[in-house]
């Protein structure tokens, strides 16, 4: 794929038939056009929503609606992002420059990825902390960072035991039962 895409790169400059990559929310409602020959023969190193601004911008007026819609559907992710970040590993700023300096082809390598950040190999099971699922609760952050830090891991603080977890937290019944309907929706596929 990677010979493929620089093969284009070099000798697509002056094709013209080179077909159209259609952008579409989760409703498939469109949201931009992009040329394959401007997202093949952009540099590798420029991000998506980059090249979707770009034509929001040649849109004019009319982009607003686009923008609107974007913003829309991206709220929230980089929220999402940084707490899984912080789930799996202890430098998020450094993680966040080495998924911005990413490129398309090295962004699906998910070998080079586990290497290089969790120095182990994909087979090893990494246990998160659990800031993005406990920030579904009703637990305020400082409450969120005592529990990860007592218990270490998700998974230690979904076998605490009711005692142990009184300790820490005020309502660790409501606590519980907030997990359990957590737990029920993942286990029915609902986005959780």
């Amino acid at each position: 794929m990677k010979k493929a895409l620089e093969h284009i790169r070099k000798t697509g400059q002056d094709k013209e038939t080179i077909a159209y990559v259609y952008v579409v929310d989760e409703n498939n409602y469109l949201l931009d056009d992009i040329r394959l020959r401007k997202l093949i023969l952009t540099a590798p190193q420029k991000k998506m929503k980059d090249i979707i601004n770009e034509y929001i911008i040649e849109l004019g007026r009319e982009g607003l609606i686009v923008r609107m819609r974007m913003r829309e559907i991206t709220q929230g992710i980089d929220k999402v992002r940084d707490l899984i970040f912080r789930d799996y590993l202890p430098k998020s700023k450094k993680i966040e420059q080495f998924f911005d300096n990413l490129s398309f082809d090295k962004l699906l390598d998910l070998k080079n990825i586990a290497s290089n950040l969790f120095k182990k190999s994909l087979e090893t099971l990494v246990n998160p902390k659990g800031y993005r699922i406990l920030s579904k609760t009703s637990l305020n952050k400082d409450e969120i960072e005592v529990l990860i830090r007592h218990f270490k891991n998700f998974d230690s603080i979904l076998s605490g035991d009711e005692e142990s977890l009184k300790k820490i937290l005020s309502n660790p019944k409501k606590f519980q039962k907030e997990i359990n309907v957590l737990r029920e929706h993942v286990m029915l596929g609902k986005k959780v």
